[in-house]
């Protein structure tokens, strides 16, 4: 590749990447869990593929984004109306276009915009990226080219992070919040999410802590509406990793015991997400787990 910064990648990805940039074509689909960075990766291929850095919003890019949790046709008649600007310059691609969550496309936004990709501008270089492809109609998929974005191994994760400067104690339980998911990683370490690195230490406090230490924290807790609702999202990443590593070393005891906390903390979601008291559910929670 060029002298772009290249994002850290799995191996397999990387090569995808290296093979698709010898010879892009017009569209492309990247697929991949939230937070493993697939906009990441796609900001860098529309760098390499325009020869442009720290691109902006304007005449030769545009990132389009869900709004109100989706993408509507009116999302991609503003896409049409970009193409229409002329470009300038003698590279084969000058301008580019990033769908971030094509998922939230709907049917009739995915028709409109196979139209574009049927009869692509020869100056335009567009990105689509998606949690899974069978999201997206099969009639769409067949104008994309696809690459699947791949988790990265633990240890070059931590070792990278590390060399960005964050603690590798804030790293681990990151990564372990975010299940090995890069982007969500850096956001979390970075303060760009709700979840954050003190939220997830708290919640391995309540998870150790005795039934006592875990009632006295609730009236903070409650004090920010939204702090319930993190907090048990937080122990729920927890204890999924736990339940997971758990797993893999057979251990039943263990599994049956990180079974039944994260049966509690779904209970607790569910009830909260039926606008149940904080308070009394927090509490029946830490009294049960």
């Amino acid at each position: 590749m060029n002298d772009m910064i290249t994002p850290i990648l799995n191996q397999r990805t990387a090569k995808d990447l290296e093979t698709f940039l010898s010879d892009p074509k017009p569209s492309l689909l990247l697929i991949g869990s939230n937070g493993i960075g697939k906009t990441t990766i796609a900001n860098y291929l529309v760098e390499n593929v325009l020869g442009k850095k720290n691109l902006r919003q304007g005449i030769d890019f545009l990132l389009m984004s869900p709004e109100d949790n989706t993408i509507s046709i009116d999302s991609v008649r503003h896409i049409m109306k970009f193409i229409k600007l002329k470009t300038t310059g003698n590279r084969g691609y000058r301008r580019a276009i990033v769908i971030e969550h094509s998922e939230k496309m709907s049917n009739e936004a995915q028709n409109a915009l196979l139209k574009l990709l049927e009869e692509p501008p020869l100056d335009t270089f567009i990105v689509l990226t998606v949690n899974s492809k069978s999201s997206l109609l099969p009639t769409l998929l067949s104008r994309l080219s696809q690459i699947e974005i791949r988790k990265m191994n633990e240890k070059k994760l931590l070792d990278h992070l590390i060399s960005l400067g964050f603690k590798s104690e804030d790293i681990r339980l990151s990564l372990l919040a975010s299940n090995n998911l890069i982007g969500e990683s850096i956001a979390i370490l970075n303060k760009d999410s709700n979840m954050t690195i003190d939220i997830l230490n708290l919640s391995k406090a309540i998870l150790v802590g005795d039934k006592y230490s875990r009632l006295i924290q609730i009236n903070d807790l409650t004090k920010d509406k939204t702090k319930p609702k993190i907090l048990l999202l937080a122990l729920s990443r927890i204890i999924s990793a736990s339940l997971k590593n758990a797993a893999q070393k057979n251990n039943i005891a263990s599994i049956n015991n990180w079974n039944r906390m994260l049966d509690q903390v779904l209970i607790a979601q569910d009830a909260l997400d039926k606008n149940a008291n904080p308070k009394l559910t927090l509490t029946k929670l830490f009294l049960n787990i």
